[in-house]
């Protein structure tokens, strides 16, 4: 037997219902009206806001450019009549004063060289924030030793034990005034928190591979507290009342390392202080 077909009869409306659906679209339609009216108000308020933010962050842009002018001519042009304050002091000294002279000369002498230790930290600052990157050969070697020869001015050099090691593909491209820099603010932190009880021991060695070098600085000083061991490379940060700098200079090794992608850790107990960095090659081709 055939399947038997049933014809669809679509439902008749009656007046009432048609009312009744009319009446709810325009409800719908009313609503929709005035949500669209609420959306555009917010979207002007937002946009609104969007351009207050615009200026705001150029007028902010503007402001840190001139600090970082102000900054820079700081770091560089106040240490030349820094240099020759404390050049006049040497000549005055020199020339025979009276005893009770001697006194102030040495206090203007001593601010002397603290400016001048601020104004070197500024201008290394400067040179890491606002100078680009260099491409250079760069011989490890000879980096380690400019390293240790530009501390040689530091109080009691001479009896801090030196053991340097430098080994694997030492000649590679990379930035090298500021892997300079890098390595003489982690060894100069190095003498600054020597012990006193004890001959100063310095273990520095660094290791070039195929793509990139290491440096490692392992010091017998005093150690970092733990509980100050989070904040060294924090802008300013002074973590002992043996802290004479301003606080800038491992705030700089960090910053040179996250400019030349590379990683730094640090591990401290008593008596012992270590620092491992490394630093990626500069591929050739960037040249």
């Amino acid at each position: 037997m055939e399947n038997e077909v049933i014809p669809f009869i679509p439902r008749q409306f009656t007046l009432d219902e048609w009312n009744e659906r009319e009446y709810e679209l325009a409800e719908k339609a009313e609503e929709l009206e005035s949500q669209k009216e609420e959306l555009s108000a917010a979207m002007e308020e937002l946009n609104s806001k969007n351009e207050y933010l615009s200026k705001t962050l150029e007028e902010l842009s503007q402001r840190k450019n001139e600090l970082d002018q102000l900054i820079y001519r700081m770091s560089h042009d106040l240490r030349t009549p820094v240099t020759s304050i404390l050049g006049v002091c040497h000549v005055m000294k020199l020339e025979g004063l009276p005893t009770s002279f001697y006194f102030h000369l040495d206090h203007i002498q001593k601010k002397g060289y603290e400016m001048n230790a601020l104004l070197k930290s500024l201008s290394s600052f400067s040179q890491v924030a606002f100078e680009p990157l260099q491409r250079d050969h760069v011989s490890l070697q000879k980096v380690l030793t400019d390293v240790i020869d530009s501390l040689r001015l530091e109080t009691d050099f001479a009896s801090v034990q030196f053991s340097l090691g430098c080994d694997g593909e030492t000649n590679f491209y990379s930035d090298k005034n500021k892997l300079f820099l890098l390595m003489r603010n982690v060894v100069k932190n190095a003498l600054d928190f020597r012990s006193i009880d004890r001959v100063c021991k310095i273990l520095i060695t660094v290791h070039g591979s195929k793509t990139h070098m290491t440096f490692q600085c392992v010091d017998n000083g005093i150690g970092i507290e733990e509980g100050v061991q989070s904040k060294i490379f924090n802008m300013f940060y002074r973590g002992s009342d043996r802290s004479t700098g301003s606080g800038l200079g491992l705030y700089v090794v960090n910053e040179i390392v996250t400019r030349l992608n590379g990683s730094i850790r640090m591990k401290s107990v008593p008596c012992e202080t270590s620092f491992f960095i490394s630093i990626p090659f500069m591929e050739i081709a960037e040249l």
